[in-house]
């Protein structure tokens, strides 16, 4: 390994053991050879230090916090602690396919506005489902990050001299701080996604999205605030409920397919004013969102029964019509 590696791959760690050899043996596979590893143990109390610590690769490099700082700090810690050009984000639960460091850092080499490349992923485990990756081009995922977080976290290679510009770490934001940080990304440099499938994404009961989810979906809203207000868009409890649908959400919202209309008009109209998004491609993605968010709201009460629709209805009332 190099005293300066082109690339930094970084994995935080924290009571790992279930998966954490076969993860690292998916980087240390890789076909491009010129990357650190550098790991990040959390303060483990499960073996993983000790394991980690008998681990010989000389591009491997472990650092021991002696107590748990936490997902943020351990990610900021691995931000400063990184010598490479580009920084790799690697979870401890995933697998790497052979070519992902190779293709990423071609696609970073050749494209030195891109401060972020994710890549497509399959997803595998104890829910396998169809990837939620599914925008690719700059000006999509711009849009997209109005919405969603349109970024796979551990797929993803970010341009190590963006961040140290700028002053750019993992925010705040608990069980979300990816999703803010890529808003931030964005508004220094061009973010990509590439359509190769380069990461295998493992489900578990153990993953945050499902023991933290409300924590998480709170800490998302506040950076979707965030964005509306830098598209000039006052918005209310009720907006962002009807925002939301135009996510993925399923939200009892009376009247849904006009409001999601209306809503979309708005911002349309902010746009105008603000050109904060190319217009074009920010009309097309509104409308094909506002027509799935339509189709998967009918789809979704189709399966009820009449009882739970009619529930849903009364939940409208009292969650939607009361909020401020």
């Amino acid at each position: 390994m190099s005293e300066c590696p082109k690339v930094t791959v970084f994995m935080p760690v924290y009571n790992g053991m279930r998966f954490l050899a076969s993860s690292i043996d998916s980087i240390l596979q890789q076909t491009f050879r010129d990357f650190e590893f550098l790991i990040i143990d959390d303060g483990s109390t499960d073996g993983s230090a000790d394991y980690l610590e008998n681990l010989s690769d000389p591009r491997i490099r472990v650092i021991r916090q002696a107590e748990n700082l936490g997902i943020r700090r351990t990610y900021n810690n691995g931000l400063s602690q990184s010598k490479g050009t580009y920084i790799a984000i690697m979870d401890q639960d995933d697998l790497s396919i052979p070519t992902r460091l190779e293709r990423q850092f071609e696609f970073m080499e050749s494209h030195p506005d891109v401060g972020l490349c994710g890549t497509q992923i399959t997803l595998f485990g104890d829910r396998p489902a169809a990837s939620w990756v599914r925008y690719f081009s700059q000006d999509d995922l711009k849009i997209a990050l109005l919405f969603e977080n349109p970024v796979c976290h551990p797929s993803v290679m970010l341009r190590a001299r963006v961040l140290r510009e700028h002053g750019l770490e993992y925010p705040d934001y608990p069980f979300a701080e990816e999703y803010a940080l890529w808003f931030r990304i964005a508004a220094h440099s061009k973010i990509s996604n590439l359509a190769d499938t380069l990461l295998q994404y493992r489900t578990h009961p153990n993953q945050v999205s499902r023991r933290r989810s409300e924590t998480q979906s709170a800490s998302a809203r506040r950076t979707v605030k965030e964005q509306l207000l830098a598209l000039g868009v006052a918005h209310s409890a009720r907006d962002l409920v009807t925002h939301s649908l135009l996510g993925s959400a399923f939200v009892p919202v009376p009247g849904y397919r006009g409001l999601m209309r209306k809503w979309a008009d708005r911002l349309l109209a902010a746009n105008g004013l603000s050109s904060v998004y190319p217009p074009q491609a920010f009309e097309s993605q509104l409308r094909e969102r506002v027509a799935e968010a339509i189709y998967r709201t009918e789809r979704q009460l189709a399966q009820l029964t009449a009882f739970q629709r009619l529930k849903w209805r009364i939940v409208a009332a009292f969650q939607y019509l009361l909020a401020p």
